[in-house]
């Protein structure tokens, strides 16, 4: 769990680095989108782990 707390930290801090640089609306929705699919996937997998 720590491993993958790391990779969204990461993530967030790689998006939030890059805002000023990007368009924010476009960012927004990729970031978004990235968030969910990463929970989405933390989820089964904790899912699969507590069974």
């Amino acid at each position: 769990m720590k491993k993958t707390h790391k990779v969204a930290s990461s993530l967030l801090s790689y998006f939030n680095e890059n805002l000023s640089s990007l368009q924010n609306e476009k960012i927004e929705k990729d970031k978004n989108w990235l968030v969910f699919r990463f929970f989405l996937r933390t989820k089964k997998r904790i899912r699969l782990t507590t069974r």
